[in-house]
């Protein structure tokens, strides 16, 4: 996902051929998501201010990829 200010929010992503959810963007929340058995990152952020949140990240080759400035994540389960 690109462009400011997106919500992805209570999906099932599982078993797709790269990463699970990506966010190319600044202000964006991922939130109560579950990535699954994805072989390469669960969930990818590359921004700045992006919350990521009660998500269940499991079975992938690596669960959260996070780069940038001032990005808040809590209460994963992963």
């Amino acid at each position: 996902v690109a462009g400011a200010g997106n919500s992805i929010l209570n999906n099932t992503v599982s078993e797709t051929g790269n990463d699970g959810i990506t966010v190319t963007s600044n202000g964006s929340v991922v939130k109560g998501n579950i990535v699954a058995n994805i072989p390469n990152k669960g969930i990818m952020i590359d921004g700045s201010n992006n919350l990521v949140t009660e998500n269940t990240v499991s079975g992938n080759f690596k669960g959260l990829n996070i780069s940038g400035n001032n990005n808040v994540v809590s209460s994963n389960r992963l």
